[in-house]
């Protein structure tokens, strides 16, 4: 029987949660009872903690194979930060570094050690291995192992040679969040598992809101839609793309990095690293980018382009929202994106490559609710009614019979025996006279003029509707010709009704904020603020630090007391200990600037649930009051500055402001990075203690707070490294 208390106690002490996600508990169970286990779980379902729980209260060390080195790091560091003695084994490590690792791992230190598959190759270390007590051998991205998955590598073949090297075989785990069910039975098969228990939790990300919008210029919609200050990913189909949008974005002013299979080794790793420590929120990328990126934070994913599949675009949608926030995936689509496809698959003759096109194509067209359609496609039951989540659902309201509308266009592209596009049967069908259609004799067509009531809008969503319902298909290897299909019969000669569901003002929206999740947006950004500064004193990137979701509980709940930090979810004892002292600081900081902070947002959310109540009634909602608008988050560092403009030395302004030290330096860390804001280096940092951080900063591979600190000793200080940093990037920018 397994303990629930020491199970509950346990995922609290570390990982600080109250409660276990779907799945969870069970296989987490059934492991420490002894049961081999397979789990399918979507990503961000919560895999890891399946296996890192369990090694914690096992007696040895828990072996993890995983295909990635940075999924490896990433999660040696989220570990670390919670107190759990983790570590890694790959080509990166030192010779010193190796040595001792290996050190640790005779001695009973490690929990959890990380390896690749081809680690398994390597005689003196499954020598060591031999010599170490393993009751779990847990394999990561499990798909690999199949030759059916869509990454298998022959390395983890291997993977069961491990069993052989102990007296008593481990228990073992595998994981993988895209695997069908020839895929799960190859893997119990190659793993050789042992009545192991499977659970298979779904793949519905309910978190995450999915839109595809068709906007006439896709790099204006990107201006207007991107949010500076947060992680977002942007999908381009071809490299030339991706280098042409990133280009555009930082002479915009926003801080892109980019991310593609051309680009050397080096620059790739800068470049990730730079959005996963926050440097560089947007990242630009080709599908080359994502896989064993685990960064909690990234709020928006957009695809540029259309992918090839709907495999494809949902592995890609999945890196948005891990943390459980809420977080949108937005497909800017265009005809010519169909093209670009056809071309990149034209090399084969793959018909199951052609239909799952096609199935693309008609999520980006189709009008039903976007999360069942996706539900649908992977062979779950879709959603009994609409998510409300979605683009569809938020805009669709009315119904509309288009079956007469739709013969018309069907049997204009009949007629023109599938040889011209969109906008040609447009044309024709309102009567256009342009030159392209009356030299070709087009106007001379029975059907030539039949629909000219309408505007070429309307037109083209009709055509997008027979597309998404399959009486149309997209055909052409330079331009999108329309062919009718022969499902076009049923309306064409069986006169088979057609209906249209067109957008009307609903009055709804996907808020950021809703209900309950409301927060303190100012508090939030302080706390996102210092979370940066803390990530970057300790080497690791900001989420590993706090999720956004525990700091929006945090702008939630204004928590002062070890007692309420530790009641956020996502807070364990290791980073009370660790953090909770500096981010009560800056709560506590900010209620003495803003005492009425916590009335104001509870008044927000009576304000809230109100406009719920009402949302589906236009007409009290008419009636209502607007509440009046308040503003209390203030420009704080702004005060700051000021007061720096009146001559008084960073410990005048501590002391006149009655805020922590951390809060006062972290607003000179923000200042020193504009430009418009008038300082001198000088009045912080001295010119010989400059000229060292600047050679220690030149010579280092790693400009992190943490390393350079390291490298110059006590003499000096976090704030002056990083004025120095910000000085630097204010030159740049």
């Amino acid at each position: 029987m397994v303990d629930k208390e020491l199970l509950y106690g346990t995922l609290k002490k570390y990982f600080g949660y109250d409660s276990f996600r779907d799945g969870q508990e069970e296989l987490i169970t059934n492991t420490l009872q002894g049961n081999d286990v397979l789990g399918i779980m979507p990503t961000s379902g919560g895999k890891s903690l399946c296996y890192q729980l369990p090694a914690l209260l096992l007696d040895g060390m828990t072996i993890v194979v995983s295909p990635l080195v940075s999924l490896m790091k990433d999660q040696v560091d989220s570990l670390r930060e919670m107190g759990i003695a983790a570590a890694y084994l790959n080509s990166t490590l030192s010779r010193e570094e190796f040595l001792q690792l290996m050190d640790d791992m005779r001695s009973g230190q490690l929990k959890l050690l990380y390896i690749a598959p081809e680690r398994i190759d390597n005689e003196s270390f499954m020598n060591a291995l031999r010599l170490v007590k393993v009751p779990l051998l847990v394999v990561d991205e499990a798909h690999c192992i199949s030759q059916w998955g869509s990454d298998f590598r022959p390395s983890y073949q291997g993977v069961a040679r491990l069993y052989d090297l102990f007296d008593r075989r481990p228990r073992v785990a595998a994981f993988t969040a895209t695997a069908t069910e020839p895929v799960q039975e190859d893997i119990m098969v190659q793993l050789r598992l042992q009545h192991p228990f499977r659970l298979v939790t779904g793949f519905d990300r309910g978190n995450l809101a999915f839109s595809v919008e068709k906007p006439a210029d896709k790099f204006k919609f990107l201006l207007k839609d991107l949010n500076p200050k947060e992680a977002s990913i942007i999908y381009c189909s071809t490299r030339k793309n991706v280098e042409s949008v990133q280009k555009k974005l930082e002479q915009k002013g926003f801080a892109a990095t980019l991310y593609h299979a051309g680009l050397p080794e080096h620059e790739r790793q800068r470049n990730q690293d730079d959005f996963l420590f926050d440097r560089k929120p947007i990242m630009v990328a080709t599908n080359a980018f994502g896989m064993g990126i685990d960064k909690s934070n990234v709020r928006t994913v957009y695809h540029y382009n259309m992918p090839k599949n709907l495999e494809s675009y949902y592995q890609e949608a999945g890196r948005a929202g891990r943390d459980g926030e809420e977080a949108r995936v937005i497909l800017l689509f265009s005809a010519q994106d169909i093209i670009i496809n056809k071309l990149l698959n034209s090399h084969t003759n793959d018909s199951e490559a052609t239909n799952k096109l096609n199935k693309m194509i008609n999520y980006c067209y189709t009008n039903q609710c976007l999360r069942s359609y996706i539900l649908e496609y992977f062979g779950e039951t879709p959603l009994t009614d609409d998510c409300q989540h979605c683009s569809n659902c938020l805009r669709r309201t009315e119904q509309r019979d288009i079956t007469e509308e739709s013969q018309k266009i069907l049997s204009c592209i009949v007629r023109v025996r599938g040889r011209y596009g969109a906008q040609k049967i447009i044309g024709i069908l309102t009567g256009s006279k342009q030159k392209g259609i009356t030299d070709f004799g087009l106007d001379q067509l029975k059907t030539y003029g039949l629909m000219s009531a309408y505007n070429e809008a309307e037109i083209r969503e009709m055509i997008g509707v027979l597309i998404a319902d399959e009486y149309l298909q997209v055909t052409g290897d330079q331009y999108p010709l329309l062919q009718a299909t022969p499902k076009a019969m049923e309306i064409l000669k069986e006169g088979k009704k057609v209906g249209m569901s067109y957008a009307v003002d609903t009055g709804k929206g996907a808020a950021k904020q809703s209900g309950g999740g409301l927060y303190d947006t100012g508090l939030f950004d302080r706390l996102r603020s210092v979370r940066t500064e803390m990530a970057n004193e300790h080497g690791i990137p900001s989420y590993i630090v706090f999720s956004d979701s525990t700091l929006h509980e945090m702008a939630r709940n204004f928590p002062t007391d070890d007692d309420g930090f530790l009641r956020l979810s996502g807070v364990g004892e290791t980073k009370l200990e660790r953090y909770g002292e500096v981010f009560m600081g800056v709560i506590a900081d900010y209620l003495n600037e803003f005492p009425d902070a916590e009335t104001l947002l509870q008044q927000k959310r009576l304000e809230q649930k109100e406009l719920n109540i009402h949302a589906g009634n236009p007409e009290t909602a008419e009636k209502r009051p607007k509440p009046a608008k308040k503003n209390y988050t203030g420009t704080t560092f702004e005060e700051t500055y000021r007061l720096y403009q009146e001559g008084m030395s960073v410990e005048e302004i501590i002391a006149a402001r009655g805020l922590a030290r951390m809060t006062i330096e972290n607003h000179f860390r923000q200042l020193a990075e504009l430009p418009a804001y008038a300082m001198e280096l000088a009045d912080f940092v001295s010119a010989d203690q400059t000229e060292a951080i600047n050679q220690a900063i030149d010579e280092s591979e790693d400009q992190h707070l943490k390393p350079l600190k390291e490298k110059l000793g006590d003499d000096y200080s976090y704030f002056q490294i990083g004025m120095v940093l910000a000085f630097r990037k204010r030159a740049q920018s």
